[in-house]
């Protein structure tokens, strides 16, 4: 699944063990109810949340780089 939305431009995404529960109940909904909503609002929210990790990411990365190496704000 991860090569399919990397291909389309999308984060890589990795389903902490935390949710890992949640994940299998929503791809269990998927196969044995043949009920795809849960699981894809599941894998909707961990692509958000990934990408959200990375601006914030960049952002620090940003705030930290010399000021010749900064990107130019947009107005």
């Amino acid at each position: 699944m991860n090569a399919m939305m990397a291909s389309g431009g999308y984060p890589w995404t990795v389903i902490e063990l935390e949710r890992r529960s949640e994940y299998m109940a929503a791809l269990d909904e998927a196969s044995s109810r043949e009920n795809i909503v849960p699981f894809a609002e599941f894998v909707a929210f961990s692509m958000r949340r990934e990408a959200d990790r990375i601006k914030a990411g960049q952002r620090r990365a940003n705030k930290s780089a010399p000021r010749s190496r900064r990107k130019p704000r947009r107005a």
